[in-house]
């Protein structure tokens, strides 16, 4: 991680950029359809998606992992190009995420242990384009998406001191066209299919 020293400076912030740099990301691992069923708000009204039945999947026995290359990293203010490929059909969507920032090299790591190697949190966009993921893909995930800053997340990484059991719930406002994107501790906001740590959520 790069170095800093802490002054009595004041800055105006013209730019928010990504959290993270390139150069410090090796990889960007993926889990899909790790939600059975999540609760959100449209307007007034409270509903409830399955993100399985979304994609028109099954729910999984085992995770579906996927991969984003580093050039996929963006910041969330960023504009989102949609290159060439993508434009062949209007299949472009957007997922909100947890993005979970790994902050040191681990292997064979005891399940209790897990969550000592999460540097943070913040809140990422999946983008994805349905056609190159579900039907042209090949049955691979990532080819739907994979393309240049197709993985923007939030300016800042919030430490595991700050939240200790994590989630994402989304307030959308059909009238403003705003969504509001509360980060902290909704333990029932979503039941998830997969856990990291069985015994803290």
């Amino acid at each position: 991680m790069s170095t800093y020293s802490v002054t009595n400076e004041t800055a105006e912030i013209k730019e928010l950029l990504c959290p993270i740099a390139l150069k410090d990301v090796r990889t960007l691992r993926c889990l899909g359809l790790n939600y059975e069923r999540y609760p959100c708000q449209v307007g007034v009204q409270s509903v409830e998606n399955s993100h399985a039945k979304e994609s028109g999947a099954a729910i999984p026995k085992y995770p579906i992992l996927f991969f984003k290359p580093v050039t996929a990293l963006a910041s969330g203010t960023d504009d989102i190009p949609v290159c060439k490929l993508a434009q062949q059909s209007p299949e472009v969507d957007y997922e909100c995420e947890l993005v979970v920032v790994i902050g040191k090299q681990g292997k064979d790591i005891p399940e209790d242990k897990g969550l000592e190697y999460v540097l943070g949190y913040a809140v990422g966009n999946d983008v994805s384009h349905r056609g190159w993921q579900l039907q042209r893909g090949g049955g691979q995930w990532g080819t739907g998406k994979m393309f240049d800053g197709w993985a923007p997340i939030s300016g800042a990484i919030v430490s595991p001191e700050v939240v200790r059991s994590p989630a994402i719930y989304i307030e959308t406002d059909c009238r403003s066209l705003r969504i509001l994107i509360v980060f902290g501790f909704r333990r029932k906001s979503t039941e998830r299919l997969f856990r990291a740590r069985r015994q803290r959520i």
